[in-house]
């Protein structure tokens, strides 16, 4: 983790509610002080503050007041593999990358 650039932390609430707090701190610890952190979070609570303090040097908060709320221009793509082809799975997701995102893209697991 010593060589990460950016660090995202999503989904942070869930993590904390299944006892990852440790782990998450061990991770952030271990990366760079000048790294970019982001956080997401469906819900504010003490535990997402204390991981704010711990990962963030001067946070801003987003808040999306409709929960329905879509994100507009964002594209999302899937394949589905089948189960022989697992295997290939890196090389499918580089190739789709490739071809398809000229810009910068973030791939979620």
């Amino acid at each position: 983790v010593d060589a990460v650039d950016v660090l995202i932390l999503d989904e942070a609430d869930r993590l904390l509610e299944m006892g990852f707090f440790d782990e998450v701190e061990q991770i952030v610890q271990g990366c760079p002080k000048n790294r970019q952190t982001m956080l997401f979070s469906a819900t504010m609570t003490e535990a997402v503050d204390r991981l704010i303090q711990l990962s963030l040097k001067h946070p801003v908060r987003i808040s999306v007041e409709n929960k329905f709320a879509v994100a507009t221009g964002l594209e999302q793509e899937f394949i589905r593999l089948r189960p022989k082809r697992e295997g290939d799975r890196e090389a499918v997701l580089c190739a789709l990358c490739t071809r398809t995102f000229k810009e910068k893209t973030i791939v979620f697991f």
